[in-house]
């Protein structure tokens, strides 16, 4: 977090800054070339309001994925939507900030975070509990053969609400596990609504 205060001094008023500043934020990288620090303010909404347009954490990255744009994708999970029959969808409103501007959409921050989320409860979900039944269930599930699943996982995400410049993202992921349990993607599918503010013509001589 200490990153994070660096390029955004102003929170440092913020009641409750202190109960933050100790935690730490993931770097994920959708495809080479694109990378974001995602920052989970969910517990801080009052952070997440004070945020203005400002400069990117800086992160160190391997070298196989360096250089690298490097954006900061700020969220709060809000709720989930739920209907018979269909996926949940998990509502989440962000700001990307980076290079001293806001975005108002981005789509390629929208499925790195759709992505880590959808892995990390995934993996979450499969860790039994740390009790002697928890235990024995984990060793006979290891004697058996799991089945190959794909589960779909899909997220809403408003952006731009604090531009005047709103928008909706869906992102839809889904996340294969494979007999010997391991987690993986499988497919993302990105979707939103476009306005057209300009349209122009070329025309030859």
């Amino acid at each position: 977090m200490e990153a994070v205060i660096t390029t955004q001094p102003q929170i440092q008023i913020v009641p409750g800054i202190d109960k933050a500043k100790n935690k730490s934020f993931p770097v994920v990288s959708i495809v080479k070339g694109m990378t974001f620090a995602l920052v989970d303010l969910t517990e801080h909404p009052d952070i997440f309001t004070a945020l203005q347009p400002g400069k990117a954490p800086e992160v160190e990255l391997d070298s196989a994925w360096s250089p690298s744009f490097v954006g900061c994708f700020y969220y709060k999970v809000l709720n989930q939507a739920e209907k018979p029959g269909e996926p949940t969808i998990h509502n989440i409103q962000a700001r990307m900030i980076s290079h001293g501007i806001e975005d108002a959409a981005s789509g390629s921050a929208c499925s790195a975070l759709s992505c880590f989320l959808a892995l990390r409860s995934n993996s979450q979900a499969g860790k039994p509990e740390a009790s002697e039944a928890g235990t024995e269930l984990a060793k006979q599930t290891e004697e058996l053969k799991l089945e190959e699943k794909t589960e779909r996982k899909v997220f809403g995400i408003q952006q731009g609400a604090e531009m005047g410049r709103l928008s909706t993202i869906a992102v839809e992921v889904d996340v294969k596990t494979d007999a010997q349990g391991k987690v993986s993607l499988a497919n993302v599918i990105l979707s939103g609504r476009a306005n057209l503010h300009t349209k122009g013509e070329l025309l030859g001589a």
